[in-house]
């Protein structure tokens, strides 16, 4: 997203929600789309077991620059992975 002002950061922690993360991207970008605001989505992939990466990814290819994926590899838990992403953004202040 080079260039572009984003309106909007959403972050998404994501754990074995492959039944669900399809439908939570698309009515995120459907729904920015529509109030034409550009969006930055972080999608915190928490070491699933699923096939939420898979769908994940999918949508990354759709989305391209304003889908970013965290791929922890294994279950930190919700406090920890939450934290990989916000705390750095927190401490630039």
């Amino acid at each position: 997203m080079s260039n572009v002002t984003v309106d909007i950061s959403v972050v998404i922690l994501s754990f074995n929600s492959g039944k669900h993360i399809g439908k939570c991207l698309s009515s995120l970008f459907e729904a920015t789309e529509k109030a034409k605001i550009q969006a930055e989505v972080f999608v915190v992939e928490n070491g699933s077991v699923d096939n939420s990466m898979g769908c994940i990814k999918g949508f990354q290819s759709q989305y391209g620059d304003s889908l970013h994926v965290i791929d922890l590899k294994k279950n930190t838990g919700t406090t920890v992975s939450y934290t990989h992403l916000t705390l750095p953004t927190i401490c630039s202040v």
